[in-house]
């Protein structure tokens, strides 16, 4: 812990790197988020640029310019007051910090961050069930054209063919990041089967905190075995909803066996605590699930989510953290007590 902290302002380097093929600038994601900051709490802001340091300057198109040279001496020199902003920015942090997994070590941090990942899990796991159904003839398609920017750049990762037919599916908000969900229909001719095939892909566009749009896989109909690509990182692929619910019951059951033996043959409640926490999560992820079925008008499908996880973990108890520590676009809200900050 940083006692009595000290800077002199905030640095952005402008230099190319040699791996990179792009403007520099466009790597700098978030240069919008750190002016606006830098000029709420008037921080200084200085650029790098061949080892040399510049004062900062905005120009007409609202882009960070370098200015004039300034000396190391007046940089080590120099002392930034945030006496003046403290409370400002601890009210800032308290109002809209993202959630993040690694945002604090804290049994609710991590709760909130499996409901999250329910509720994308849901997304891949309705597109799967979608495109092996009938009903997923029924769906109009729409023309896929690819999303720019505020800044004019077009969505990054892979590019998918415009005017193809894709067929929207939902959204999941996590802060300032916007995941939304799409069926993408292609046709191409496959030379092992020596014939057109059209494979039916989940995927996903992601609005990131920058400003910037990525486009990902996360299941194919054509690779019906590999699991899911999810942005959580969560690899357990289902067939069907079934499959999820069974699949959920049996690592309940397993964490709950493993809890139990261990506490048996050492007497020690430190592994007994820790798969109680895993458990917690898994719940905390079906009611997640729950809540994004609920969403597509599937109640049927919602209220055995939550029958299921209530067995494990209660759902008024689930309802009363979601609602006292995530706000209604997918912030984690911190408390004084998370920052160490006393009132």
């Amino acid at each position: 812990m940083v006692q009595n902290p000290e800077f002199a302002g905030f640095f952005i380097c402008l230099d190319q790197s040699e791996n990179r093929y792009d403007d520099p600038k466009q790597s700098m994601g978030e240069i919008d988020e750190i002016v606006s900051i830098t000029q709420q709490y008037s921080i200084p802001l200085y650029i790098m640029r061949k080892g040399k340091f510049y004062c900062s300057e905005i120009n007409e198109n609202g882009d960070v310019v370098q200015g004039e040279v300034v000396d190391i001496s007046t940089l080590t020199n120099s002392k930034y007051d945030i006496d003046g902003h403290r409370e400002e920015i601890v009210e800032d942090i308290l109002d809209g910090a993202p959630i993040k997994k690694e945002l604090l070590a804290s049994e609710e941090a991590s709760l909130v961050n499996r409901y999250i990942e329910g509720k994308e899990y849901f997304q891949v796991l309705n597109g799967r069930v979608l495109i092996s159904s009938a009903r997923f003839e029924q769906i109009d398609p729409i023309a896929y054209h690819r999303e720019i920017n505020a800044k004019g750049h077009e969505e990054g990762g892979f590019y998918f063919k415009e005017g193809s037919e894709i067929r929207p599916l939902g959204e999941v908000y996590v802060g300032k990041e916007k995941f939304q969900y799409f069926i993408y229909s292609s046709t191409y001719y496959d030379p092992t089967r020596q014939s057109e095939i059209t494979a039916h892909s989940v995927a996903y566009r992601k609005w990131q905190k920058d400003g910037s749009i990525r486009v990902n896989f996360a299941y194919s109909s054509d690779r019906p075995f590999e699991n899911f690509y999810l942005e959580s990182g969560l690899d357990h692929a289902s067939q069907s909803f079934d499959d999820y619910f069974d699949q959920f019951e049996v690592r309940i059951q397993q964490k709950m066996a493993n809890r139990a033996e261990f506490l048996e043959k050492y007497n020690d409640d430190r592994f007994y605590t820790d798969d109680t926490r895993k458990i917690n999560g898994d719940c905390f992820e079906l009611y997640g699930f729950a809540e994004e079925a609920e969403k597509s008008g599937d109640q049927e499908l919602a209220k055995k989510a939550i029958a299921v996880a209530n067995k494990y973990y209660p759902y008024e108890k689930y309802q009363e953290l979601i609602s006292c520590r995530v706000d209604e676009k997918g912030n984690f809200r911190l408390t004084r007590q998370d920052l160490s900050i006393d009132k």
